[in-house]
């Protein structure tokens, strides 16, 4: 094959190459473009956000929808939270918009990073503000539990026990009327004097949706 035969084929198989890319690169934005209309995808990416923020740089040539975009600036801007997240809580709910009120109440900042129909971001108060509550919306949260499992009844079983550490017994009891207020309900579960016999005071409590939290302070601190 002459030189120029040559130069030829190469030619052509480069611009197959390029094309088969361009193909390839228009398929996958579609595809993204279609997982920004389901917000229950985005959520998982901040999992991602959140575990590799040091790694993960926007550029200009980086192809994510706007909105995507501006939620990952927000959440790596020094001024989006003061202490990011390091540990994340995930549960669903029937109602993003009201658990987020109801949390709101507890004293829970809203994250502006995460505000969307289907998720629902919030950090907890002093002293666990590195902890941060995702709400998902039921089909929202199925989508991120093996596809045969089930999300938990709370009206007849419990799936986990959500525990938030305050400075002072006045500081549970106050947790406790926030959350009759905004509509949970206090004291589903009891200890025997309040935890005393272990040195704690904590008292307990259920959401909207029936998720199950305590809060508590240990007696021993009131020595420091």
């Amino acid at each position: 094959m002459c030189a120029t035969a040559v130069t030829a084929e190469f030619g052509a198989r480069q611009q197959r190459r390029r094309r088969r890319t361009e193909v390839e690169s228009s398929s996958g934005k579609d595809k993204l473009s279609e997982s920004a209309t389901g917000w229950s995808a985005w959520a998982s990416a901040l999992h991602f956000v959140a575990t590799y923020q040091p790694q993960f740089h926007l550029s200009s040539q980086t192809s994510l929808p706007s909105q995507h975009t501006k939620i990952i600036s927000l959440f790596h801007s020094p001024n989006t939270m003061s202490n990011k997240p390091t540990f994340f809580v995930n549960a669903s709910t029937s109602s993003p918009e009201k658990a987020k009120v109801f949390y709101t109440a507890l004293g829970f900042t809203p994250a502006e990073w995460c505000d969307v129909p289907t998720t629902k971001a919030l950090t907890l108060p002093a002293p666990n503000e590195n902890i941060c509550l995702m709400i998902h919306a039921v089909d929202c949260f199925k989508k991120f539990i093996p596809p045969d499992a089930t999300i938990a009844d709370t009206a007849k079983t419990n799936e986990t026990l959500l525990t938030i550490a305050v400075n002072s017994r006045d500081e549970v009891d106050a947790l406790l009327a926030k959350a009759v207020a905004a509509g949970g309900k206090s004291d589903p579960y009891t200890m025997k004097d309040h935890g005393a016999e272990m040195g704690m005071y904590v008292r307990s409590f259920t959401d909207l949706d029936g998720h199950l939290w305590e809060a508590f302070f240990m007696e021993w601190q009131k020595a420091e």
